[in-house]
């Protein structure tokens, strides 16, 4: 039976809909995912979904995720991540951090841990962290874990 072996984490941006209903936009500029493991081995047996071994914490200069691509933020909410960071299962920790740059005079970085209830991400199981860019404010809403979404036909690289 296939089983997948790491945690996809989804981070979802959106414009508070009375600022888009104004006129106002928001672009998110830049964003970063750090402080966990960037590097892991995994060993299998059947039946079960592995047990991983990680490497060293990533940080601010190498990032595990990093996305410079602007993108304009609308009501109902889009990725600010080109491809879903593929995350190893594990506690999650303090020092995980996301850091967020709007086109405006906003930047927030903000510790996953302290962004909800979520405190481990389970192997196969998928985590959408969502926040919303207001006039002042960059709010982050309780994570959901929600079903695993996956395409077919694409292979994807680990590094």
């Amino acid at each position: 039976t296939f089983r997948h072996l790491l945690s996809q984490v989804q981070i979802i941006g959106r414009i508070d809909p009375a600022l888009a209903a104004s006129g106002v936009s928001a672009t998110i500029r830049s964003v970063k995912l750090y402080g966990m493991p960037g590097t892991g081995e995994c060993a299998v047996q059947p039946g079960e979904n592995g047990t991983w071994s990680l490497g060293e914490a990533t940080d601010a200069d190498n990032p595990f995720a990093r996305d410079t691509v602007s993108r304009e933020l609308t009501p109902a909410g889009i990725s600010v991540f080109a491809d879903d960071p593929l995350l190893f299962p594990q506690q999650v920790g303090d020092g995980f951090v996301l850091e967020i740059g709007t086109s405006g005079t906003f930047a927030k970085s903000i510790s996953l841990a302290g962004a909800g209830s979520i405190g481990t991400w389970e192997a196969g199981c998928s985590y959408r962290y969502t926040f919303t860019v207001g006039s002042e404010y960059i709010l982050f809403e309780k994570p959901e874990v929600i079903p695993w979404s996956s395409a077919s036909g694409g292979n994807i690289t680990v590094e």
